[in-house]
């Protein structure tokens, strides 16, 4: 018996050339893409327009099996929305809708769980299940622009996005098609922890995107104490492979600087952390920690916060500062699998 091929994880180019290669008309997959991305059928029997023989052969071939929410949490002030998504195999993922100026981001989830294991994300204490396929990504974004729609994309939920790089390039190619979702790619984000397999599948195959890479710590001995992946990936090589990407793709880096309390606030950190962001002509991402019971880290003072973004700036390096939206309902930056995150 012939698999069945999801449409949410089929390239719309792709979907096109099987509909005529089928000899099914090509005006009927763009049909179809409508049904799928701008109506949100559930089902192939919702796309009332394309007739039933046309419905009969997708049914034979393909599936249409949208990613079910099992709740939703609005953060008191509006700002962020948590969803709770259960997958075929009764694993659960989170992903939220971030409510911006500019309009509406998704932070997307690239694994079940987490191998990395960095000690101050809630994700990184599950370990890792398995990766998610391509419509699973892009299911996530099917399901959330039902209620709001979502402008731009930063894959910083659950999971290490380069270390699925396959699956999470093809899930962008597919929403960034113009019969799809058509998000633009500068408005699309991918964070890393340092996987330079994964650095480099972008280099060798002309991918340009925009890259975050989470320091932690810059210097390499501190950060394998808050950072496992530093033993397989040292932070120098890390940057080299960063900067060749950068050469080659001419697209500004973001470093995202979790602080720590007496763990990574001192002087020196911050100089070693400027010193990279010099390297890399990147601009620097302060996130105080978001705490969370399983995390044995608290976050700097909001005093210090402000007081090592002015130290930063005054160094002549750019710097931001990301504030917390949906700790309330645990869907903070590095909080999520920290709530009802369970197998159903």
């Amino acid at each position: 018996m012939t698999t069945k091929q999801s449409l949410l994880g089929i390239h719309p180019d792709i979907l096109r050339e099987q509909f005529i290669t089928s000899g099914q008309p090509a005006y009927r997959c763009e049909q179809v893409l409508q049904w799928v991305y701008q109506h949100h059928a559930s089902t192939i029997e919702h796309m009332k327009n394309i007739g039933k023989a046309t419905q009969t052969w997708l049914n034979e071939h393909y599936s249409l099996t949208p990613l079910h929410r099992v709740d939703k949490q609005v953060a008191a002030d509006k700002s962020a929305t948590k969803y709770a998504i259960q997958l075929a195999d009764n694993q659960v993922i989170e992903s939220v809708v971030l409510k911006e100026k500019s309009g509406y981001t998704l932070c997307v989830s690239s694994q079940c769980g987490c191998g990395i294991g960095c000690r101050f994300c809630v994700t990184g204490t599950m370990g890792l299940s398995r990766n998610l396929t391509v419509d699973e990504i892009v299911g996530q974004v099917v399901l959330a622009n039902q209620d709001t729609p979502i402008s731009r994309l930063v894959f910083m939920g659950m999971g290490e996005p380069l270390a699925n790089v396959h699956a999470v390039v093809a899930a962008i190619e597919i929403l960034n098609h113009p019969k799809a979702m058509g998000i633009g790619k500068r408005k699309i984000t991918v964070s890393t922890s340092g996987i330079i397999p994964g650095i480099q599948y972008l280099i060798d195959h002309a991918i340009t995107l925009n890259l975050a890479f989470s320091v932690g710590h810059a210097n390499p001995q501190k950060r394998l104490a808050i950072m496992p992946i530093e033993k397989r990936f040292s932070i120098l090589d890390v940057a080299q492979t960063l900067h060749l990407y950068q050469t080659q793709h001419n697209r500004k880096l973001t470093l995202e600087y979790t602080l720590l309390k007496n763990t990574n606030d001192d002087a020196d950190a911050i100089d070693e952390l400027c010193r990279l962001s010099t390297y890399l002509n990147a601009k620097i991402n302060l996130i105080n920690l978001n705490p969370h019971p399983s995390i044995p880290y608290e976050p700097v003072t909001e005093s210090d916060l402000y007081r090592i973004e002015n130290t930063i700036k005054n160094r002549g390096v750019r710097a931001t500062i990301r504030h917390p939206k949906g700790q309330d309902i645990i869907a903070a930056c590095g909080q999520l699998g920290g709530g009802s995150m369970a197998t159903i």
